[in-house]
């Protein structure tokens, strides 16, 4: 019996610690449990040029929508793609005082958006105009 009673309580624990591990790698910064990232605005100042730079286009999100939006990754993608680019390239990067890659976010409407040399948007599906 004694037995018996262990057994329940390790498979309870270990059910909590796998559900536990879930919810942990499904915490995005900006929502509950994670960081607010500071939203990098395109301005003509901000804009390297002659280097890369990665933007990434902000846009309303569809009420029928899935999904976090243009805000999938930020900032983390942003940053990740342009530390691989200049790690596995010669290519210039746009880095910022504490040499963490600049990154910026863009409207389509911004004048900046034609000094990009790369624009991610995602999920484009789930836009509106």
């Amino acid at each position: 019996r004694v037995g018996r009673h262990w057994r329940i309580v390790a498979v309870a624990a270990a059910f909590v610690i796998a559900a536990s591990t879930t919810a942990a790698q499904q915490r995005r910064p900006g929502r509950i449990g994670g960081p607010r990232p500071v939203l990098a605005w395109a301005s003509p100042e901000s804009m390297d040029t002659g280097v890369f730079q990665f933007c990434r286009l902000v846009f309303r999100q569809a009420a029928n929508g899935d999904g976090y939006g243009w805000s999938v990754d930020y900032p983390s993608a942003d940053e990740n793609l342009s530390t691989r680019l200049s790690e596995l390239t010669r290519a210039p990067i746009s880095i910022d005082e504490s040499g963490r890659p600049n990154h910026v976010l863009i409207r389509l409407t911004q004048p900046e958006l034609f000094r990009c040399p790369f624009v991610m948007m995602t999920p484009p599906f789930a836009t509106t105009c």
